[in-house]
């Protein structure tokens, strides 16, 4: 992939069509998380690519470049938000519902229990579980401290005990 990358820095645009094509799955689940409105999903996607074509020469293979089109993705849907004025309400895990399994009650259903959470909770574990993004790489996009993310998902695992215990 990193002579895709390079091709399409160079501005070859069958490549960076590959490398969005290559993305296009990690960033929609990634907006998935934080957008409710699939309109507006659509919207923020065609934002972000044209957001990473129009910066792609100054990514400078420091990060993964996964990482960077996920910072990228939280800078925009932080524009969609200062733009909407939206107040998103949200439910601190403790106030939960008992959230048992999906209808099969062969599996739980990571989407519904993510829903439930505050956006600063969701992103991170969308980030580290969904995205399966390295601490180091979520303290990237979320621009914190590796030990910041560590101490963060310490308290979400713990969080999330009772929650996954009563799904057992």
């Amino acid at each position: 992939m990193e002579e895709v990358i390079k091709r399409a820095i160079l501005g070859n645009e069958k490549a960076f069509e590959k490398l969005m094509l290559h993305y296009l799955q990690d960033i929609y689940s990634y907006l998935k998380v934080k957008v409710n409105n699939e309109a507006d999903i659509k919207d923020l996607i065609q934002d972000i690519m044209l957001a990473v074509y129009k910066g792609i020469k100054k990514f400078e293979f420091t990060s993964t470049f996964k990482t960077w089109v996920l910072a990228i993705s939280r800078y925009k849907i932080a524009d969609y938000y200062r733009n909407k004025y939206a107040d998103i309400s949200t439910v601190p895990i403790e106030e939960c519902p008992n959230i048992t399994s999906s209808e099969n009650h062969d599996t739980l259903n990571i989407n519904e229990v993510l829903e439930l959470l505050p956006d600063d909770e969701k992103e991170l574990l969308n980030l580290v579980f969904i995205q399966q993004c390295s601490y180091k790489e979520v303290a990237q996009i979320m621009e914190v401290p590796v030990g910041t993310i560590k101490s963060r998902m310490f308290y979400q695992k713990e969080k999330l005990k009772p929650v996954l215990e009563s799904w057992r």
